[in-house]
């Protein structure tokens, strides 16, 4: 197969996981599932999604939840009316405006591996494990032959040189032509050093470990209230 093939190739897959019944679909509603099964969230608990984005997924996924979500940049106004049970608050995960112990569960999926460095990373899970009562992180596998963000197999081994001159010269993934960001997926021994009170569970596909899922849970509580 040419390059030529293996691009287009790249261009359906990239479009397929775009579809919301696709295969890469059915698989973020499991984690939305499974985030639900093993921290059985209250309706009147307060959970902070980090890095929401433009998804909602909590709330599509897990409707009835309170959720606060934590953008750097406030969503416009068309979304945030899309979303009328999602109160947004500007911020950054590696300083989050909460404080100690105040939130019920942290949210955190396919955030961490967009965060700078290994200290911003460190700051990150340092916060969330102060804020949160639990948690939930999922985050790609470093391991899994295709990277999932440009949908190339062992981009991640690269140097960064030759990914930028790979992105340069095609469109990658989720990427147009010329587009580029420094993506560091993790392993499974960075995500037990970074979050040592935690169990870390895997996402399997063809046998192998696709994502991690890494939670902390506690026992329920009495209701907190406010937002």
């Amino acid at each position: 197969m040419g390059w030529a093939d293996r691009l287009a190739l790249r261009h359906l897959l990239a479009a397929y996981a775009a579809r919301p019944n696709s295969w890469f679909a059915r698989k973020r509603q499991a984690r939305y599932e499974f985030f639900r099964t093993v921290l059985q969230p209250r309706s009147e608990w307060r959970v902070l999604d980090i890095g929401i984005g433009t998804g909602g997924a909590l709330e599509r996924f897990n409707p009835g939840l309170r959720v606060v979500g934590l953008n750097l940049e406030l969503p416009d106004a068309g979304l945030r009316t899309a979303m009328p049970d999602v109160r947004f608050v500007v911020g950054d995960g590696r300083f989050l405006p909460f404080t100690d112990g105040s939130v019920d569960v942290v949210f955190c999926s396919s955030v961490i591996e967009h965060v700078g460095g290994p200290e911003d990373r460190e700051r990150l899970a340092r916060e969330i494990r102060r804020v949160a009562r639990a948690y939930y992180v999922q985050t790609p596998n470093r391991h899994f032959p295709i990277e999932p963000h440009y949908l190339f197999p062992f981009f991640q081994y690269l140097p960064e040189r030759a990914q930028r001159a790979l992105t340069r010269r095609f469109a990658l993934g989720h990427f147009r032509r010329g587009s580029y960001e420094k993506i560091t997926l993790l392993a499974y021994h960075d995500l037990v050093r970074l979050f040592p009170d935690a169990v870390v569970f895997r996402e399997r596909c063809a046998g192998l470990t696709k994502s991690f899922m890494v939670v902390r849970q506690t026992p329920p509580e009495p209701v907190r209230r406010g937002r």
